[in-house]
């Protein structure tokens, strides 16, 4: 299937590498624990994001969408449930290229909605939890 040209959400250009996510790994130690994760997006046009966890039940992420502007961050926070992360557990960023309508204040969780019916493409990122080493 072809995507086609959207004007509020415009494709990818080619090797579209504008977003950066620190840290690579997210460190937990036990069950409880806080950690952030940045988003910064140094592209031309705002990004429209979510964020998934493997597991919502090891893992509670707090401002999971939104949309970053050109050359800003966000941070989102993620919170330990009681239950220690799994090996296999990860945290996904998925994105996609969205231009924002000046007079609305964007809606990120509707914009997803109708970026799902117009099948836009998306692209993401995966972030492991990895246990603390203590010495």
């Amino acid at each position: 299937m072809m995507a086609v040209e959207d004007s509020e959400f415009p494709q990818f250009p080619k090797n579209f590498n504008a977003i950066t996510v620190k840290p690579e790994k997210i460190t937990v130690n036990g069950g409880e624990w806080k950690a952030e994760v940045i988003i910064e997006n140094q592209g031309p046009n705002p990004i429209l994001f979510k964020v998934k966890v493997t597991n919502n039940k090891r893992c509670r992420v707090n401002n999971c969408a939104d949309v970053i502007m050109q050359n800003k961050t966000v941070t989102v926070s993620l919170q330990g449930t009681g239950v220690e992360p799994k090996d296999e557990d990860r945290l996904i960023i998925i994105y996609t290229q969205y231009t924002t309508p000046t007079i609305v204040v964007p809606n990120a969780f509707l914009a997803w909605q109708r970026a799902k019916t117009r099948d836009v493409i998306s692209k993401s990122m995966t972030i492991p939890f990895e246990k603390e080493v203590k010495c």
